[in-house]
Order: structure tokens, then C-alpha cells, then sequence
């Protein structure tokens, strides 16, 4: 039995525990109890996360460590509504989400919200990959190899390679190089050989297959070590760590505004919909939004990053999920809630797929799992739909069209 919980969450650990099974689907979870809609059933923190390159070097400001916004929540809508017009009303559920500026203590240029977050990295992994100031104009090969990352990763990404970067300085840190391999290895256990080959070259896009070499090269310079040589600086122990991130990487997203509209619309004088307050605070959150929408683009409002969950990772997926990971903490913390009522003994599922995938048909949604996670989904909508057409839904979407 396993449930993890981040020591900086507030409120008691739920009563019940998660139990980790062998099914023919291979590890999930199932509930130890009955549970209701809307229960938490697991809090966990990643064992490396970061935020995505892009999202860094376009001023999206976070935490290095936790990725927690850097901004106000006036700061945040400033930035990305491009306008200073924008009047928030309760500055007390503003403050709740201001954080400090903490510098790393070695002179380097990363940032982060607490002291607490600052040792935790520097305990975990940054006091191997800290620059600080003493190299000058040297340029390491870290930069080069972030530079190789990112031109072949446009946003809106969906992972990054400072993911490896760090978990080959927490395999170092810690006290044994078994026991720092042990989590990272029992997720890469299924993915090898061809498996491994395809999600590295799916990560990477087929058009840049030949630049894994490259990638293995600035990568195995800037980092490399004699006792991890052989599980992880040679082409196929690289090629299974992209594989992983692949495969196991949980996109993170953080955001003070969000935060904050999720506060205050808990408010006790904004409980009735029809109330003028209520109305007039949604008329502003529309009134963000549509600017956010106009001047930034929706899908580039949040500090965005990726992560690796240890326990998160054995939850299955299924087309009709009955629970689904938030991030509701500020932070890279992620919880997983319930869709639906779980009877006890029932596994836990999780969706894999976003909801605009999950719509589509089950030939669709197979060839997505099978390209990006390397297997057939046999869960019970897609057994349900077994005799539905074998064609995708963008196929369906044209015989509609060729028909009006």
C-alpha cells in the first residue's frame, strides 16, 4: 500500500490507502475502499520536474524547483492582457498568492519562491548542474544542448531535456546509485528495445530522427559520469531515458490568475449565480480572459513544465476515466480526484488522452495510444465500441462533409 503526500500540502491525509496491483494491463491501482465524486486519492511530488524551455526563455517567470509562479496575480494579467486596466476586486485573495524572489546562494541566475524550495533543489540536484558565476564567457555544454533541444521544440511543448539533466544529478546525489536508479529503472522496465526506440524517435518527431545522435552527444558531454556510464551514457540507455519522458512525463501547469479565480469564486457572498456580485465578478474574469485570449493566446497563459511521478506512473489509463490529475497546490505538485463514485476493489483510471481526443472514436484514440504510448487500450468503452468502424475520426469528419 502507497500514498504519497507533499509535507508543504495542508489538510489531513485522506483514510483510506492506495494499493498497487498486477493486472494483464500490467501496474495499476485500485481503491481500498469505497469512494465518492470528488475525493483526493493521491498527492504526489515529482521526482524531477522543469519547466519547459520555451515557457522559461519567453519570461513566463517560476520557481526553478516547484515551478510556482514568480508574479502577483496583477502581474500575471498584466503581462499576458498586455494592459494595466484590469481592476481585481478581494487584494486579499490576491496576496494569498504572492511569493518572495529567492536567488540561488551560488551566484547563479535561478530563482525561486521559498528558501524551502531552494535547499530541497540544492539538496536534490542543483549543486551538480549550478553554474554560478565562475565560469565567465565559457559557454557549457548544458546551453548547447538546451539550444539542440529547443530547435526541435516549438511551442507549445511537451516535455524537456533539462528532465534528464536533473534526474542524472539526483541519481548522483543520492546516497547509492542503486537506490537513485531504483524508481527511474522501474519505469523504463517495459520500454525497451523497439518500444523504446519508436517513443524516443515520437518524442523527437520523425524529421529530426537523426538528431538523437546529436542530442546523445551534448548530452553525454555536459553530464557525463564512469558510474553511470553504463546505464545511461551509452545510445541505448539515453535512448530508453527519452522513451521514459516519453511515456511518463505528467505536463504541469501553474498559474496565480487561475488560482485566484478559483478562490474567489468560493466566496460565500458569490454563492448565488444570480447575485450582482457574482455577475459583475464574471463579468471581469470574462473580461481577462477574452484580452488573455486576444493578446496571448489561451494556450500559452500558464508556467508550464513537465515532471516525473513515481506512484502517479502506475496509474492506467481508460477512455472513460473515473478519476483525473489537477494541479490545484500552485505548484508541481499534482493530485489525482475521482470522476465518480469507485466501488472498493475497483481499479483507479486516469485518462492519458485530453478531452478533445477523448471525443474522438475508438480507431482514433487506438492509433494515438499505440504511437505515443506504445500500446493497444482495451478498456471498456473501446471494447464497448469494438464493432464501430475502423476509420479515424478525421475520416468520419470528411464522409460528413462530402454528404451535405
Amino acid at each position: 500500500m502507497a500514498c504519497a503526500y507533499d509535507p508543504r500540502s495542508t489538510g489531513d491525509a485522506p483514510s483510506f490507502s492506495i494499493v498497487n496491483i498486477s493486472s494483464e494491463k500490467g501496474r495499476g491501482m485500485v481503491a481500498a475502499r469505497s469512494l465518492k465524486a470528488e475525493e483526493t486519492v493521491l498527492v504526489e511530488s515529482p521526482l524531477v520536474s522543469s519547466q519547459f524551455a520555451w515557457n522559461k526563455s519567453c519570461n513566463y517567470p517560476a520557481c526553478d524547483h516547484c515551478l510556482r509562479s514568480l508574479e502577483t496575480v496583477a502581474e500575471n494579467v498584466a503581462r499576458l492582457t498586455k494592459t494595466n486596466s484590469h481592476i481585481l476586486p478581494f487584494s486579499e485573495v490576491q496576496d494569498k498568492f504572492c511569493c518572495s524572489k529567492v536567488p540561488c546562494s551560488n551566484s547563479c541566475d535561478v530563482l525561486y519562491c521559498s528558501d524551502a524550495c531552494r535547499q530541497i533543489a540544492w539538496n536534490l540536484y542543483h549543486r551538480l548542474l549550478c553554474r554560478g558565476d565562475a565560469f565567465g564567457d565559457y559557454v557549457h555544454p548544458s546551453a548547447l544542448l538546451l539550444e539542440a533541444w529547443k530547435s526541435m521544440h516549438y511551442p507549445p511543448e511537451t516535455t524537456t531535456i533539462e528532465l534528464l539533466s536533473r534526474l542524472v544529478a539526483r541519481v548522483r546525489c543520492c546516497e547509492s546509485l542503486d537506490k537513485g536508479l531504483e524508481p527511474f529503472q522501474a519505469m523504463c522496465s517495459d520500454i525497451r528495445g523497439e518500444a523504446s526506440n519508436d517513443l524516443a524517435l515520437k518524442l523527437l518527431g520523425t524529421e529530426f530522427k537523426d538528431r538523437i545522435n546529436v542530442l546523445f552527444s551534448l548530452f553525454s558531454q555536459a553530464y557525463e559520469g564512469e558510474d553511470l556510464k553504463e546505464q545511461i551514457f551509452t545510445k541505448e540507455g539515453f535512448t530508453s531515458l527519452l522513451a521514459l519522458i516519453a511515456r511518463n512525463g505528467q505536463g504541469i501547469g501553474t498559474s496565480p490568475w487561475a488560482d485566484y479565480v478559483r478562490e474567489v469564486e468560493k466566496l460565500k457572498p458569490l454563492e448565488d449565480p444570480s447575485s450582482q456580485d457574482s455577475k459583475n465578478l464574471d463579468q471581469i474574469i470574462d473580461a481577462v480572459y477574452a484580452d488573455m485570449s486576444d493578446k496571448t493566446g489561451l494556450e500559452f497563459i500558464n508556467v508550464e513544465g513537465s515532471g516525473l511521478y513515481e506512484i502517479h506512473s502506475r496509474i492506467n489509463h481508460s477512455c472513460e476515466p473515473n478519476a483525473e490529475v489537477r494541479f490545484q497546490l500552485g505548484c508541481h505538485t499534482l493530485t489525482v480526484v475521482t470522476l465518480s463514485d469507485i466501488r472498493q476493489g475497483d481499479e483507479i483510471c486516469i485518462s492519458y488522452l485530453d478531452e478533445c481526443l477523448l471525443a474522438r472514436s475508438r480507431h482514433s484514440r487506438q492509433k494515438v495510444m499505440k504511437d505515443d504510448y506504445g500500446f493497444v487500450c482495451h478498456c471498456s468503452r473501446c471494447i464497448r465500441e469494438k464493432d464501430d468502424p475502423d476509420v479515424t475520426s478525421e475520416d468520419e469528419d470528411e464522409d460528413e462533409m462530402d454528404t451535405e
